[in-house]
């Protein structure tokens, strides 16, 4: 019942951009406003506590009374940045992140702490330490964690609209192509982390093609756990970018996508689909009305300086 649909494009290269035109319903970032767009109106900025509510994919579903909910992964996740949209109960006390592991990473490793950090601990002989920032890989198997997770909960009929956010077959490559995890890696601290990251092209693609195949093995759980469980829900399934494993890059436009509309849906399905249309067809078939589908457009929009932790200037290119 689902249908693999050819030729889709992700709109940008990145998953930030791709996931707020998810919650925009719309290309957020365009010609007319590149230049002085604000960074701050990015996901998963966008969905915390004092923002949600502006955004317009909360803001529809609140007018159908659904329920939005969250399975992130270890680097986005509802405890991080939004406990109103976690499923489990919010009332027990939570540990919150203040630092988000890919972005420290980034950080980490565009600027020269890592640089001191290992001459100071030559030269003193100190056991200085970036422990204290932990992933725990089996979170980004948001898939799986669904799956098992929802196996006892009543999904027929009910107002909910999940948003589970896979991070497999991302870095880091801790999965095999069975999803178990690689030996010694249930925790993972960001020294660490960086010290896995292959640099030799063989493991990179050994690594890539492993999570890879996690995947397909997920969604094919997840295709049968529907089917039995809700059969009735709308579905689409889709990666927000690629990757360039060529080092071609507009292999990171080309995104895999499957769609499970139910039979009131008065929306055809065209390869137009990208994270925005996707997001506008769900809608449509779950409250019965055509919507407008957006143009197919590809973006490339990076920074001409700065970065998203600090802030800078945008470039951007149509495609």
């Amino acid at each position: 019942g689902f249908n693999y649909i050819k030729n889709t494009k992700s709109a940008y290269p990145s998953t930030v951009h791709n996931l707020t035109s998810l919650f925009y319903l719309n290309y957020h970032i365009t010609e007319k406003n590149y230049k002085k767009y604000p960074l701050t109106n990015i996901f998963p900025v966008i969905i915390q506590k004092k923002n949600a509510d502006k955004v317009p994919l909360i803001k529809n579903l609140k007018k159908i009374n659904y329920k939005f909910k969250w399975f992130g992964n270890s680097s986005y996740n509802c405890k991080m940045y939004n406990l109103d949209f976690c499923l489990e109960d919010t009332n027990k006390p939570q540990k919150k992140k203040f630092i988000s592991p890919n972005v420290a990473e980034t950080f980490l490793q565009r600027g020269p702490l890592i640089q001191i950090y290992a001459k100071i601990n030559s030269f003193l002989g100190m056991s200085l330490s970036l422990d204290q920032i932990i992933i725990y890989p089996k979170e980004n198997d948001s898939l799986g964690r669904f799956v098992s997770r929802m196996n006892n909960f009543k999904l027929k009929n009910q107002g909910y609209f999940f948003f589970i956010h896979n991070f497999v077959p991302h870095k880091p490559y801790v999965f095999n192509s069975d999803c178990a995890l690689k030996k010694n890696l249930e925790k993972i601290s960001l020294e660490k982390q960086i010290e896995i990251v292959p640099k030799e092209k063989a493991k990179i693609l050994k690594g890539y093609k492993d999570q890879y195949e996690c995947m397909l093995k997920r969604v094919d759980e997840f295709v049968n756990f529907i089917n039995k469980n809700d059969p009735e829900a709308n579905v689409i399934i889709t990666s927000d970018h690629a990757h360039d494993i060529k080092d071609f890059f507009y292999l990171r436009y080309d995104s895999f996508t499957l769609v499970k509309t139910n039979k009131e849906c008065q929306q055809n399905v065209s390869d137009n689909l990208n994270t925005a249309n996707g997001v506008r067809l769900i809608l449509g078939c779950t409250v019965g009305q055509k919507f407008n589908i957006l143009e197919k457009r590809v973006y490339f929009v990076s920074f001409e300086r700065g970065h998203f932790s600090t802030g800078g200037k945008l470039r951007l290119k149509r495609l």
